[in-house]
């Protein structure tokens, strides 16, 4: 799994936007638990998302794909900015549901700041580069 060319600051984004992801996970499970009936498409929905984001992470970090890095950007902003303005009903869901989905966001904040370290910013615009002159 360690690949000694990829710069840490990479592995460290991945490392915790996967740990955030499987938070996140956790989450979605007590959403669709608590709730009466779980049609086939809800469960469809949560896991063709699952797969969607875990591409991008690992696109980005294993593969420098800037635009996926792009993507999940915007996502995570997107996110973040609809649990902020939706904060009075996270807070009626329960404590610990609050508590979780704050701890998600934080970790998916601190793993994207680790892709603005210089090393991540070289690392990926070389590839890029590399890429594009294939």
């Amino acid at each position: 799994m360690d690949q000694p060319n990829i710069p840490n600051s990479l592995k460290w984004f991945e490392r915790l936007a996967l740990v955030s992801f499987v938070i996140r996970g956790g989450l979605y499970l007590e959403h669709l638990q608590a709730r009466q009936a779980i049609e086939v498409y809800d469960v469809i929905g949560v896991a063709l998302g699952f797969l969607i984001i875990a591409g991008l992470i690992l696109l980005t970090s294993r593969k420098g794909k800037r635009w996926a890095k792009w993507i999940l950007i915007f996502v995570v902003v997107t996110t973040a900015m609809l649990f902020v303005g939706n904060i009075e009903n996270a807070i009626k869901a329960g404590t610990i549901t609050f508590a979780i989905n704050v701890g998600h966001h934080f970790l998916m904040l601190v793993a994207m700041a680790f892709l603005f370290k210089p090393d991540a910013k070289n690392y990926l615009l070389a590839k890029s580069e590399k890429q594009l002159a294939q």
